[in-house]
């Protein structure tokens, strides 16, 4: 294989990932919003004294553990 072909391979298979990479970037900032962290959950719950929680996923063995026990020291 010739200097020319390996170059002209390299920068095909460069561009075809580039491309790639922007795509995937594109989607993921379609899908997810950063919002700077939790400071304005922690404002919100310190000053209004209200907020909601939301749980994702949970126990796989027992459902009666974090979920309870984080409700009520919140409410408390």
């Amino acid at each position: 294989m010739s200097r020319l072909t390996r170059t002209s391979v390299f920068a095909v298979i460069f561009f075809i990932v580039l491309a790639l990479a922007q795509a995937a970037g594109a989607e993921a900032s379609r899908n997810v919003k950063l919002r700077g962290g939790l400071q304005n959950a922690r404002i919100q719950f310190e000053q209004k004294r209200t907020g909601r929680v939301a749980f994702i996923g949970g126990s796989i063995t027992q459902m009666d553990g974090y979920r309870p026990m984080v409700s009520n020291w919140l409410q408390s």
